[in-house]
């Protein structure tokens, strides 16, 4: 007699999974109905490829990790895009097909990276279009599955390929990320934990090694089971890109910390480009978050001299927009920065030698604003003098990121933040909700706590500049 433990625990194709049923073979296991069927559809990379043997392919690694519960079906063909109008779509392939066919409770897709070649770029405007309609082609199956995005993993270019990591980085991920906050879904990051200018968990500067695979697995795994992913902020979080570049885009870690990808020269001047992530805050607001550090996307790129984050309270969108600012950078420490009317000159004040992790705040009461950093979250040290200045009543408070480059993102990383619970996907992620005061009332702000955003909101403030 077979024993199933001698099978595969990766069924290549729902059709293969059928026809085994109807041999009775899978009977002598748990019955393929009675477990959780879990879809991996992608590329090359969810086909395998980079890994020694199939059994270390990622598809192969999750199934042992989950369990005899789940029976995982790999659905992946090499060269495929997630682009329709792609060289190859992967909609237009067998594997998507037999991927419907299995009707599976959980799917995780896996595309992207082919989408970054020269021929695929050009149709980029369609990618999130693309996606969506993807997604929502899955969750309409009788089975409405759970969909999980997965960010691609770093790339270098490749040979013949026209593979492009920069591409990768600055372009397609933004794009999973948007896709991912119109359809409310859970993103599976795959991209950091492989980032490794030594191409330690790669096999050939695309695919991922036998490592890189486990480490994949890995992932998949715990957002499955434990829901440890990414998810968009909720409302009334707003964001966008200010005074042009790269779209970028952020998230919301499993553990409640804001993850903001941003381009842009950064603040200064008589006009900033920088990505803000942001809601709007009246009366007297205070700011305090962990900046833990930054990093450059792109694999390739050149370090980031430039690049900046930090927290401000912003009188609206417009490049020359009149804000109060604490910005840190990696090695050139932090800095207060102010603009005292639309278009003028930004103020600096800096402290060198500060290095992230460090925390950052701003303040207003009344019209008078103040700046602090602090290297425990507990001891604040005030950044020059407080300012008087004639910002409107309703600001926009949150989080600044900007890479000193108009054509390249950078990471950056923010303690936890406190937002109001909207996630109808499971599991939540653990929120504070946001306290309140009455209009007016003068309060004592807190030194020692963890990160926070208190303010007087306005639901719907009458004024209220938006991002767009």
């Amino acid at each position: 007699m077979i024993s199933p433990r001698h099978l595969s625990p990766v069924i290549a194709h729902a059709r293969l999974a059928a026809s085994l049923l109807a041999l009775g073979v899978l009977g002598l296991a748990i019955p393929l109905s009675a477990q959780v069927r879990v879809v991996n559809s992608g590329d090359s990379i969810t086909a395998g490829a980079g890994a020694s043997t199939p059994e270390r392919a990622y598809s192969s690694v999750l199934a042992n990790l989950l369990g005899s519960g789940y029976v995982v079906l790999r659905e992946g063909t090499g060269g495929s895009t997630l682009l329709s109008n792609g060289q190859p779509s992967f909609i237009d392939t067998p594997t998507f097909a037999a991927s419907m066919a299995a009707n599976p409770n959980i799917v995780t897709i896996l595309l992207g990276t082919n989408d970054s070649k020269a021929i695929n770029r050009a149709h980029l405007g369609d990618f999130v279009r693309d996606y969506v309609s993807l997604i929502d082609r899955y969750r309409s199956l009788p089975a409405a599955p759970q969909v999980f995005l997965a960010l691609p993993p770093p790339a270098i270019e490749l040979g013949a390929s026209d593979i492009s990591g920069a591409a990768v980085a600055s372009e397609i991920i933004p794009l999973v990320f948007e896709a991912a906050r119109q359809r409310n879904l859970r993103v599976i990051d795959l991209n950091t934990p492989l980032a490794d200018s030594f191409q330690t968990y790669s096999a050939d500067g695309v695919h991922p090694n036998d490592e890189g695979h486990r480490i994949i697995a890995t992932q998949m795994r715990d957002a499955i089971v434990s829901g440890r992913s990414l998810r968009a902020l909720p409302a009334p979080w707003e964001r966008g890109t200010v005074g042009g570049g790269l779209a970028g885009a952020d998230a919301l870690d499993p553990d409640n910390q804001l993850i903001v990808l941003g381009a842009g020269a950064g603040v200064g001047g008589g006009s900033d480009a920088f990505r803000f992530v942001a809601r709007p805050a009246s009366g007297d607001t205070e700011l305090t978050t962990r900046f833990v550090g930054q990093r450059n996307m792109n694999p390739l790129g050149a370090a980031l001299g430039e690049s900046s984050a930090g927290v401000m309270l912003r009188a609206g969108t417009g490049a020359g927009a009149r804000h109060f600012s604490v910005f840190a950078t990696a090695q050139n420490g932090v800095s207060l920065r102010w603009r005292v009317a639309d278009g003028a000159n930004t103020g600096i004040g800096a402290v060198a030698n500060v290095r992230p992790p460090v925390w950052l705040r701003v303040r207003r009461v009344g019209n008078v604003f103040t700046g602090f950093y602090s290297g425990n979250g507990s001891d604040w040290t005030e950044l020059g003098q407080p300012l008087t200045l004639d910002l409107p009543a309703t600001v926009l408070a949150g989080y600044a990121a900007n890479s000193g480059s108009s054509n390249q993102l950078a990471r950056a990383v923010f303690g936890q933040v406190n937002v109001a619970p909207s996630d109808p996907e499971t599991p939540p992620p653990v929120v504070v909700v946001v306290d309140r005061y009455p209009r007016g009332e003068r309060r004592l702000f807190a030194s020692n706590s963890p990160a926070t955003f208190r303010a007087e909101w306005e639901e719907k403030p009458r004024r209220a500049p938006r991002l767009r």
